[in-house]
């Protein structure tokens, strides 16, 4: 689920409660996907410090689940985040480090929370075919995770060049409009 917080909402004081009904929709949806496949949710640290896992509830099949940090809003206190997402990742869920590179999704983000998976920024995956800075960056990033065994994923990965040049750096996984394109969920 990926949504950006309704100014409005933010305004009136409802978007961690609009975000919450947002991702207990999504989690409807983890019945009817094929057996092994994984949800991502993007959830901002202020839902997750609001008690994620008592308001999605405990019938969920949480090792399913992939919690997208967001890089929208800055993190004050990350031992007290830390310790929310202790909570999900006790009950079988992964964290991953939305568009790092971009935003508040710093490399304190994943140092402090030691995330299962960092989400590659489109803004250094897209041209990294052609621009020796997005390359080395992400060459970095792929040296960094191999090192403290982290998954990386490239976001925004359209062209078959941009795909051959991610996988000669070491990174095998991506998303991007060169694998599919979005889709409604039935």
């Amino acid at each position: 689920v990926c949504f950006e917080l309704d100014g409005e909402a933010e305004q009136l004081g409802l978007a961690v409660e609009l975000e919450t009904h947002a991702l207990r929709k999504a989690c409807r949806l983890l019945g009817g996907l094929p057996e092994g496949t994984t949800l991502s949710l993007n959830v901002s640290p202020r839902t997750v410090l609001d008690g994620l896992p008592d308001t999605l509830g405990e019938d969920l099949d949480w090792s399913r689940l992939v919690f997208e940090l967001t890089e929208h809003v800055p993190v004050e206190d990350y031992e007290a985040l830390q310790t929310a997402l202790d909570r999900l990742r006790e009950r079988g869920a992964r964290l991953a480090i939305d568009d790092a590179g971009a935003g508040f999704a710093s490399l304190r983000h994943i140092v402090n929370l030691t995330p299962d998976i960092i989400k590659l920024d489109i803004g250094i995956t897209r041209g990294v075919d052609s621009d020796p800075s997005r390359s080395a960056i992400a060459e970095m990033v792929t040296r960094f995770a191999e090192r403290v065994d982290i998954r990386v994923i490239a976001e925004g990965v359209e062209t078959p060049e941009e795909r051959d040049t991610l996988i000669a750096l070491g990174l095998t996984l991506g998303q991007g409009y060169l694998f599919g394109r979005p889709t409604i969920a039935g």
